[in-house]
Formats: C-alpha cells, structure tokens, sequence
C-alpha cells in the first residue's frame, strides 16, 4: 500500500532521465483537461529518489495554472525500479485501444455536453480517420494495416511487416 498526500510541487523534483517530452499542442490539451476536471490522476513521487515518477508534464500544467500542490501517491523504491516504473506507467504498448463505440461515446459526449471543448481536450483527435493524400478520401486504420503482407516467424510467433527486402 502507498501512502496518498498533498504535497508543494516546489518539492517534487523532476526525474533528470525521464524519457517522455510533450508536443505543445498536447501540453494545450493537458491544459485543458486539467482545468475542466481537476486533477484527477494524482502524481506519482519516489521517497528515496525525491524524483517525480510519473506526472511530469501534469506538474508543468498545475505550476501555469498557478497551483502550489498537488495530491501525490508516494512509492518508495531504489532509482532502478523507479525508471523501471516511469517507462511501465508511460508504455503505450500496456495502456489498450480504444474499441469500436469510440465514436457512439463521443457522440454522446457532444449530445449531452454541448460546451466541452472538443478541440482543446484533442477528444476530436482521437477519432480522425487516416486521410490518404493521394485521392483524398477518407479510409479506415484497420484497411492500412490489413493490406500490409505480415510473416510470422515459426520458431518465436513474432510477426514482421514484410518490406519486400531480404535481410537473412
């Protein structure tokens, strides 16, 4: 179990190695999720380090929003497990995709909550559908990838884009 607190945000150190960085069009978007809904997610901040582990670019949206503390869920671990932590939280490989209703879901954002702000909270974003340049139309992510030849390899399962190039 770890320890919940409120914590000055003057105390939380950034990480020096952390290995994830923000667009400003997203930090824009962070901006505004913060101030429609809060904090939601608190900050993660390692005991023993000091270092902030996950949390970083919400700390830079509280600090210009002019806030002094923030609740933060304290971990107490060696330096080696806290980047092991940092890299887990930030893995977009383990964090799922969206399903199908997505779009049934924004829909009924937009019906029920006409003043949220779809473009600063980038919700729009999430549901563009790929635009191939060449003829203009709109085309589905799922036709992209299913039209890429895959191999799979025999021994490990792992399955390759084959890129017509013979690298054996």
């Amino acid at each position: 179990m770890h320890d919940i607190k409120t914590m000055p945000l003057a105390d939380l150190k950034e990480a020096p190695y952390n290995p994830r960085t923000i667009t400003p069009k997203a930090l824009l978007g962070l901006t505004e999720s913060v101030k429609r809904f809060g904090l939601v997610q608190p900050i993660v901040w390692n005991k023993q380090t000091g270092h902030v582990v996950g949390g970083h670019q919400r700390i830079k949206v509280l600090k210009n929003l002019g806030q002094k503390e923030a609740l933060v869920v304290i971990v107490d671990m060696p330096e080696s497990e806290e980047k092991a932590l940092n890299v887990t939280m930030n893995n977009p490989n383990i964090a799922g995709d969206f399903t199908d209703g997505l779009e049934s879901v924004l829909d009924d954002i937009k019906l029920d909550m006409p003043d949220v702000d779809f473009d600063g909270l980038m919700l729009g974003d999430i549901a563009t559908p790929i635009i191939d340049l060449q003829s203009e139309k709109e085309i589905n992510e799922s036709e992209i990838f299913d039209s890429i030849e895959k191999v799979t390899c025999p021994k490990c399962g792992h399955v390759f884009i084959n890129n017509g190039e013979n690298n054996g």
